[in-house]
């Protein structure tokens, strides 16, 4: 599994909340209408900044992170050199967040959970009973997860 992470900045004439709303409203169901999305992101997930008051973090200055899951290298080039996909990209308002544009590390990965007894243990997440159903957690109605 190859996880490819975007990091994406706003058009400077959009608030950051004008940039959410069109990222999960517009952009979201107009990426997902691609067919060559469709067959090879296996995941997908949208990420966007909240403040944290009260803790020395570092901010980054994105306004959203996209990110795709994928099979392998194939898949990602199988997207992103896609004909309907670069219309797409090429026409998606607003710039710039055009994919050459933003950072894209792929990379691969693997969940560390230090507290699972083994294979078929509960995730800390659904023993601290988290997992609320929303698309923001990232998990279905009845705690699966929401892939």
């Amino acid at each position: 599994m190859i996880k490819f992470s975007i990091l994406m900045p706003r058009n400077p004439t959009m608030t950051h909340e004008q940039f959410v709303a069109y990222h999960r409203q517009q952009h979201a169901p107009l990426f997902m209408s691609i067919p060559a999305v469709k067959d090879n992101v296996r995941r997908y997930v949208q990420q966007h900044p909240v403040p944290l008051e009260g803790l020395d973090l570092p901010l980054v200055a994105v306004d959203g992170i996209t990110e795709l899951w994928f099979d392998d290298a194939q898949g990602i080039a199988n997207v992103f050199t896609d004909p309907e996909y670069l219309r797409v990209e090429l026409t998606d308002p607003p710039p710039p967040r055009r994919l050459g544009r933003c950072p894209a590390p792929p990379a691969s990965g693997r969940a560390v959970d230090p507290l699972a007894a083994g294979p078929g243990a509960p995730s800390v997440a659904r023993r601290a009973g988290a997992g609320t159903g929303s698309p923001e957690d990232g998990r279905a109605q009845d705690g699966r997860s929401a892939s």
